[in-house]
């Protein structure tokens, strides 16, 4: 499917509309250095599309805090949903699930009987409207960092296998008559350590000239071949610009201003 192929896009009520919203069945890639807003930016997306969908739930999995109850990440949730008034009841149709190990990771979205519940329990269970995965790359990068040279194409390709397996078993999922195609939210860091030291001190214009290339996230050709849909993720003081490298508004911006959200 080319990206003149995408399925209508759904609204979410967030500033991810600016690029008419998300696509059901579709891979969303937001990449970015640590800590330059890709899960501010996620879980502000998640938010609005449940005020906007009373009747949908998300699935929201951290791998970044190793906190199995995601503590962090449901009081940042709670923050973002007082601070834009969207209800207390959002709250309960986040299912959060953290991991502390590739293993556990790939067993709930493989769907293996190991896991519970998995990700097919919870598509059974619940009408899900969106996943998010933050971050596809935690453990891949823990592997890749702390092996040697002569190791690394071959954790490369495990990776590349496991994420084709979690989005052949999701594929399948939405191919049920009782399942609705959601669309899936995913966050990887940028490759480049330099890079992300760097444009924490440049002007857009630099911090363009500087991320020319597409693939400049972890796991690059791997998640350029599954993610239809790209976004950069920078941010500078109280401002996170979402630029979509690749996808229907390829250059376009949109901004999340923390100030309005404290």
């Amino acid at each position: 499917m080319s990206v003149e192929e995408l399925p209508k896009p759904v609204k979410t009520g967030s500033f991810i509309d600016d690029f008419d919203g998300l696509y059901p069945g579709e891979l969303h890639l937001f990449y970015g250095p640590p800590a330059s807003g890709k899960t501010m930016g996620c879980l502000t997306i998640v938010i609005h599309y449940l005020a906007l969908n009373p009747d949908k739930h998300a699935v929201y999995i951290d791998t970044e805090s190793l906190d199995p109850k995601c503590r962090l990440l449901r009081k940042t949730a709670e923050k973002l949903v007082n601070a834009f008034k969207l209800g207390d009841d959002i709250l309960s149709k986040i299912h959060f699930f953290g991991f502390t190990s590739q293993g556990d990771l790939h067993a709930f979205m493989s769907g293996k009987k190991e896991a519970k519940p998995s990700i097919k329990d919870l598509v059974k269970e619940h009408d899900v409207g969106v996943l998010a995965i933050d971050s596809l790359t935690r453990f891949y990068a823990k592997e890749i960092n702390n092996a040697p040279p002569s190791m690394r194409p071959q954790i490369a390709g495990k990776f590349g296998a496991r994420l084709m397996v979690w989005l052949d078993t999701l594929g399948d999922l939405m191919k049920k008559p009782d399942v609705e195609a959601f669309p899936i939210l995913g966050t990887a860091w940028m490759k480049s350590s330099r890079i992300a030291e760097a444009l924490k001190k440049t002007t857009a214009s630099e911090a363009d000239s500087m991320l020319d290339d597409e693939r400049e996230f972890l796991g690059g050709k791997v998640l350029a071949h599954s993610s239809k849909i790209i976004y950069r993720v920078i941010r500078r003081g109280n401002v996170i610009t979402f630029t979509q490298i690749r996808g229907p508004y390829m250059g376009k911006t949109a901004k999340l201003i923390l100030s309005q959200i404290r």
